[in-house]
């Protein structure tokens, strides 16, 4: 009776290790990054104020989406210092307040894709005229129309741009 009982273990162990090593997460959500961005509003020079204006488009893999809420988030880094810029995302707030009562009952509310989105980035001000290097980490929260597997994902991107008086 021992004996049965240990040769059924190892075969269930040896099942799992089978099961584990045919298992690639990778595989269950592709592509990677269903999702990209651009950034406009830099390529000029820009007026040194208490804030940058400038926009975001996203681009999305077919078979995928950006949810509306949770809300994307911009967090800004300039000049690699350790400040990071407070951002504003420049979506009514109506809207907003609309897609979380949605999403409360369990309904998907989509970020629309076919349209930049203006967003500030405060406190700027002290900035010195000339070239500075700005790192932007875009949170957003994607979704797999298919498998229904949704992802919050950081993206990163580095743009440059010059302020003037």
């Amino acid at each position: 009776m021992l004996k049965k009982i240990t040769w059924t273990l190892i075969l269930i162990s040896l099942s799992a290790v089978a099961v584990m090593a045919q298992f690639d997460e990778s595989e269950l959500f592709k592509p990677q990054n269903p999702v990209t961005f651009k950034i406009t509003g830099h390529e000029k020079p820009i007026k040194i104020a208490d804030s940058i204006l400038l926009n975001i488009k996203f681009s999305v893999e077919p078979g995928y989406h950006i949810n509306l809420y949770p809300p994307f988030k911009i967090g800004a880094k300039i000049d690699s210092t350790t400040n990071l810029y407070k951002t504003e995302i420049l979506i009514d707030k109506k809207v907003l307040d609309d897609a979380e009562k949605k999403v409360d009952k369990g309904e998907t509310v989509i970020l629309h894709t076919d349209k930049p989105y203006g967003f500030k980035i405060l406190g700027t001000k002290n900035l010195n005229t000339g070239k500075h290097s700005i790192d932007l980490s875009v949170t957003v929260f994607f979704c797999s129309d298919t498998d229904g597997i949704c992802l919050r994902k950081a993206l990163e991107k580095n743009i440059e741009l010059t302020l003037t008086k």
